[in-house]
């Protein structure tokens, strides 16, 4: 492949969003960058794709997502009207372009004839796995790039038995994508009037307690857990979100205790807030260290932190007033380079100290968080 010549030939495409073009134009001087993203497409193996997130036909972008997935489309088509009305089921994590790659999987699903069921909003790999098997569907699409850095994401695909897809059907899907022009062979449904149509259905809370009670189902031996609940402590992290929610719900069937939990008995008050390091103005926040409060990305990828229905037994001074969602639009979630707040650790029986230091036996270094 000419690379020079497929840079070319994604510079003057009309299909490029303006921010696109300004990217392929500030890198015109730069051959080997240009030879960096337009050498080859990424190889489509039985994982699907991956790599960094940039414009260039060797990286991951909506183009490539739709390239892709025209080519996919292709081989479950090929398995008659019956495997396009079984479907497909999509997921996604919470990296950046997940939602939108996403929901571009979709419509180029929908514009083939095959039904989508896509999930509201981030979600962990083997539910995904489970939605393909439990619904019936002829295949799967998780965009997700698993543990590597924030720059990549990736395009994963899966067969009708949940698991990745067979040497044999990912082969056929790089034949196909040889054959596909990655702007003019793609076709494309815009994702609400599929939904208008029925080609599109959300997945949601039904599906999680579906998964949830056949996760739980497996648990075979809680008597053990219960003679250690009240002494055994674990930390959990989610990585990149995507168990976020569910995990911690797993934990607490399974008879955990003290999942989260650092400081029992003890509510956060807010001191400061700042974002790239300037304050910003706030009435008044509430937060916990349980699964009573929880932080979701929507299908508009916007951050979205909701207020629990008991926070008044635990807000600190038992007073909502002023309470209420806080919602970070997306341009201003990307602009976030450093997000600090400073806290005070209080006693939930007793009133904020009036000098606003921590609570005695807390160390001091604990009372901010920079994320």
């Amino acid at each position: 492949m000419d690379f020079m010549q497929e840079y070319e030939k994604w510079f003057h495409s009309p299909a490029l969003s303006p921010e696109e073009h300004a990217e392929l134009e500030s890198i015109k001087d730069d051959p080997k960058e240009i030879e960096s993203r337009f050498f080859g497409p990424l190889e489509f193996g039985t994982a699907g794709l991956r790599g960094t997130m940039y414009t260039g036909l060797h990286n991951m972008n909506i183009h490539v997502i739709r390239w892709a997935t025209q080519g996919f489309a292709d081989v479950i088509a090929a398995e008659g009207e019956e495997g396009k009305r079984r479907g497909v089921a999509i997921c996604m994590d919470c990296r950046n372009h997940s939602m939108e790659f996403a929901r571009a999987a979709a419509e180029v699903c929908a514009a083939n004839g095959i039904h989508v069921r896509i999930f509201d909003s981030l979600r962990p790999t083997p539910e995904l796995s489970f939605a393909v098997r439990e619904y019936g569907c002829q295949a799967g699409i998780n965009v997700t790039a698993s543990h590597n850095p924030k720059e990549y994401n990736g395009y994963k695909v899966y067969w009708s038995d949940g698991a990745q897809l067979p040497p044999h059907h990912a082969d056929a899907i790089a034949k196909r994508l040889e054959e596909i022009d990655i702007f003019d062979g793609v076709k494309r449904m815009d994702f609400e009037e599929a939904v208008k149509s029925g080609l599109i259905e959300t997945m949601g809370d039904e599906t999680d307690r579906k998964f949830m009670a056949n996760v739980t189902a497996m648990i075979n031996d809680r008597e053990t857990v219960a003679k250690v609940a009240d002494t055994f402590k674990l930390v959990y992290t989610p990585f990149h979100g995507c168990g976020y929610k569910l995990v911690p719900e797993a934990l607490t069937a399974l008879g955990i205790k003290h999942g989260e939990k650092l400081f029992p008995g003890m509510s956060i008050k807010l001191n400061d807030i700042r974002i790239n390091g300037e304050s910003v103005a706030f009435t008044k926040g509430y937060t916990s260290s349980d699964d009573g409060v929880e932080t979701r990305m929507n299908i508009m990828n916007e951050w979205v932190a909701e207020v629990p229905t008991d926070a008044s037994v635990r807000s600190y001074d038992k007073d909502l007033t002023g309470v209420s969602p806080v919602i970070v639009d997306k341009a201003a979630f990307e602009s976030v380079k450093t997000y600090e707040i400073d806290f005070t650790l209080v006693p939930k029986t007793d009133t904020p100290t009036a000098t606003g230091r921590p609570p005695r036996g807390i160390p001091a270094n604990l009372q901010r968080a920079t994320l």
